[in-house]
């Protein structure tokens, strides 16, 4: 072999030993900077879409009788059937709702819902007792007197997890009170770290919701700011007669990792189950249910301009030429559009497509995307 063929190898060598040294270097930079756990960490889904993120905490705070449970339990129907809540898409999964106030009202809202919605929540486990959350023995293990099992709801999540083949996807709490030990930071940020260690453990990916209580003036939380602090997403119920508000709006609350949401609007109905009482009388359920009305001008506009369906290019175009946009600037008007279309999308008015015939997408419109009546 003549010298100049082996030094075309030893070059070849040469450069193949310097790739797999910027390989191995490119490797361990991206150890070093957790690249894959981001790209892990921005890939989990939400398991109720811009509201209620995989292996977050949801915290959702009311004056009695504002219907929280009633909307826990819409939520916890809509994850179990895979159903949309008010217009945003969930992960399907099974729930367990744990109601700490106890009483049959909360098997009643259950049947209510699958009375309005034709279908059953049977991935929908309530399980009625007041667990100390911040206390709760996550494995088990052995004490003076022998074997100590994990608490009733670590049970109750592996049950699950045994009979669908699935870990649940949300955790209802319902309500704070009743299974914490008081409203201090320490008491909040106990209970947190052990919701956390739950999700981790029995049922990873899964959401936990909280349900709250106002203060006696109906402005905020009871207690330490740790609940707005800790939690991953915090919003307020409120409710005048049948018309039900969850607001994030006006300091009552946040979201991590999403855009913050305008106020879901909805609205309370009565609906029979199908059953009698020890009167004989028809039972009745509350249920909430998305409301279309109570639009503003803007989003009434967007909604006849979108009619039976247009693209998001022609959208825009009509709307930055209507003359009851005038007056104001261009950027202004481009903002409105885009609050409107969400608005309505929030409202469950609006889908938003790809394109003509294409599948449904999670924002909320480009130049490409096209969008009719829900």
């Amino acid at each position: 072999m003549t010298p100049e063929i082996m030094g075309s190898f030893a070059g070849l060598d040469e450069a193949w030993w310097k790739a797999v040294d910027e390989f191995d270097l490119a490797h361990r930079i991206r150890a070093w900077r957790r690249d894959d756990d981001e790209a892990s960490y921005y890939s989990a889904p939400w398991n109720v879409d811009g509201l209620i993120e995989g292996n977050g905490i949801a915290w959702v705070y009311g004056q009695s009788g504002s219907y929280k449970s009633v909307l826990a339990m819409g939520l916890a129907c809509s994850v179990a059937t895979g159903r949309d809540w008010c217009g945003r898409k969930v992960r399907q999964g099974p729930v367990l709702y744990i109601s700490a106030e106890g009483g049959a009202g909360i098997l009643t809202m259950r049947s209510a819902w699958e009375a309005a919605n034709a279908a059953r929540a049977d991935h929908l486990v309530i399980h009625i007792g007041a667990p100390d959350i911040a206390s709760l023995r996550i494995t088990e293990g052995y004490d003076d007197n022998g074997r100590v099992p994990a608490s009733d709801i670590v049970q109750r999540l592996h049950e699950i997890k045994s009979v669908t083949g699935r870990h649940a996807a949300l955790i209802v709490i319902d309500t704070y009170a009743q299974t914490s030990s008081g409203d201090m930071r320490e008491d909040v940020s106990a209970y947190e770290r052990k919701l956390r260690r739950l999700i981790a453990i029995a049922a990873p990916g899964a959401s936990a919701l909280v349900i709250d209580h106002t203060t006696k003036e109906g402005s905020s939380w009871i207690g330490s700011n740790a609940k707005l602090a800790n939690m991953d997403m915090v919003a307020m119920v409120s409710r005048k007669d049948e018309s039900v508000v969850l607001s994030m709006g006006g300091g009552r609350g946040k979201i991590k990792n999403a855009a913050p949401f305008e106020d879901i609007r909805m609205k309370a109905e009565l609906v029979g189950i199908g059953r009698r009482d020890a009167y004989g009388r028809e039972v009745f359920g509350p249920v909430l249910v998305r409301d279309g009305g109570d639009k503003t001008d803007r989003e009434a506009l967007a909604l006849d301009l979108i009619g039976e369906g247009i693209s998001y290019a022609d959208l825009r175009a009509s709307w930055h030429a209507h003359p009851a946009l005038a007056e104001l600037s261009h950027g202004t008007r481009k903002v409105a559009l885009t609050r409107a279309v969400q608005r309505l999308r929030e409202g469950g008015l609006v889908r938003v497509l790809e394109s003509a015939g294409g599948a449904e997408q999670g924002g909320q419109g480009g130049a490409g995307s096209y969008l009719e009546p829900a």
